[in-house]
């Protein structure tokens, strides 16, 4: 049994490679254009950018027609959480919601990356139109990147740390040195 997860493990990396790899040379691109040629590249590539990470998922989802995800998870956490991660990328919300059901009671019992849980939290709760929970997700407003509206904000960053994240304030300010606030 475990060759074949050392086997479903190279597979889903050799996938996070592609998709990693398509975003890096992306963002790279993105950091040397001017803003109105980034916009240009951003409105022409996204798409195919996001078709690729679309088609990447699927190929990962089809490693949970074998088994389920807490099989899995017991035997080898490395392919579950690259599962994860791709679907976090390049799944459709309904793909998001399935595998954020499927972490969720690990996350919070601490047997899963418990920030990577946050992250895909967040994202599902912003495209459902719902606060997020852990602050890990921005919004351009009127040209300004703005935090995206957290539920509770008095204990996001009791809640961060509960996940191992750092301190909302902390995270925001690296986030703004590295992309600035204009957006």
């Amino acid at each position: 049994r475990y060759g074949h997860d050392i086997d479903t493990v190279r597979y889903l990396g050799q996938l996070r490679g592609r998709d990693q790899f398509v975003r890096a040379l992306f963002v790279s691109l993105l950091g040397q254009l001017p803003p109105e040629d980034a916009q240009i590249l951003i409105e022409e590539f996204g798409p195919r950018i996001g078709e690729e990470s679309r088609l990447i998922t699927q190929d990962a989802l089809t490693v949970l027609e074998e088994e389920s995800f807490a099989e899995l998870h017991a035997r080898a956490p490395t392919a579950t959480s690259l599962i994860a991660a791709l679907v976090h990328h390049g799944g459709s919300d309904e793909e998001k919601r399935h595998v954020l059901a499927l972490i969720e009671p690990l996350a919070l019992a601490g047997r899963f990356n418990q920030q990577r849980y946050a992250l895909m939290y967040d994202r599902q709760a912003e495209s459902e139109g719902r606060p997020q929970r852990y602050g890990s997700q921005d919004a351009c407003v009127n040209g300004m990147t703005t935090l995206y509206p957290v539920e509770d904000i008095a204990r996001v960053d009791e809640r961060r740390a509960e996940m191992g994240m750092e301190p909302l304030a902390d995270y925001w300010a690296s986030l703004i040195q590295m992309y600035g606030q204009s957006c």
